[in-house]
């Protein structure tokens, strides 16, 4: 069974409306003497009202009309119209896929194609990352253990010296010394990671990406059906993306026509922080994302 963790509605009516020639939409009407609310869609006249029902059902027939035509005139019942609209996205989904299919559009290789990838993945969440930083955080407690672990092994170690080798004040000056070079080499770690979050908060204009395979998936919180964050724990491994690709990030090879444009192409190699050991990587816009099992 598949599970939509994410769903751009928008994008899918836009190519639909290329597809069929039509643009299906939900018109709300509420009268002011009875507390109802009557779901109808209308389409273009060229499409004669049999996308809908095709898009809804998966094609014309007595049991999806009937289907259809109860959950359009059910009032006052939020559950009912939310199933409504969510069968209908999720049929219009598996036509947007059998047109891709039939037309072998899922090529996946260059900026403008459509793709389809399964595999595991990791949410990049940048607000998650600054919360570890802040002050008397996460990432102060870490250094703060790992600085007593530090000078415990140190101790450890000068135990093992003759009694007048650690009397000796050159012998504990060049350990407080090693000790205080490790405890620096700690915080420097630290620090720069915590300047690189920073300027990745500042130049990436998406809270949270997906990270699958080499493809950094952009989100926008407005089309979430669940907590993408918590998806991994709740389904397991592997997750399904299907979108079109908008950017390729490649190492730099030529020099850019002018230093704003290498400026541009820093940011965009940026980006290949989220992985490793890649030679590219795809910016992608999904369409959807989910679980099937």
């Amino acid at each position: 069974m598949r599970r939509f963790i994410y769903l751009d509605t928008d994008t899918l009516n836009s190519y639909l409306a290329q597809i069929f020639d039509g643009l299906i939409q939900s018109e709300d009407s509420e009268t002011q003497h009875q507390k109802k609310v009557n779901k109808q869609n209308s389409v273009t006249t060229s499409l004669a009202g049999k996308i809908a029902l095709k898009l809804f059902g998966k094609g014309v027939d007595a049991n999806a009309q009937a289907t259809y035509q109860h959950l359009k005139t059910v009032a006052d019942d939020e559950m009912v119209r939310d199933v409504q609209t969510k069968i209908m996205h999720d049929n219009a989904f598996d036509q947007f896929m059998n047109y891709l299919h039939e037309h072998n559009l899922l090529k996946g290789a260059d900026v403008g194609d459509f793709l389809i990838v399964k595999d595991e993945f990791y949410i990049f969440d940048i607000a998650f990352y600054q919360k570890l930083f802040v002050k008397d955080g996460f990432v102060d407690m870490l250094t703060q253990i790992q600085d007593m672990n530090t000078r415990k092994e140190a101790e450890k170690q000068t135990e093992e010296f003759a009694r007048e080798q650690r009397r000796s004040k050159i012998v504990q000056g060049k350990v407080n010394e090693t000790i205080q070079e490790a405890l620096d080499k700690n915080h420097e770690n630290w620090d720069s990671l915590k300047k690189m979050v920073e300027m990745l908060a500042a130049i990436i204009p998406y809270p949270r990406i997906l990270c699958i395979s080499n493809y950094a998936v952009v989100l926008d919180e407005k089309y979430m059906r669940d907590n993408i964050s918590t998806a991994a724990f709740k389904y397991g491994g592997k997750i399904t993306v299907v979108g079109y690709i908008t950017n390729k990030v490649m190492a730099q090879a030529n020099s850019p026509i002018s230093t704003f444009s290498g400026i541009g192409n820093s940011m965009n190699t940026l980006t290949k922080l989220f992985f490793e050991n890649i030679d590219e990587m795809y910016i992608v816009h999904p369409v959807a994302i989910y679980y099937d099992d």
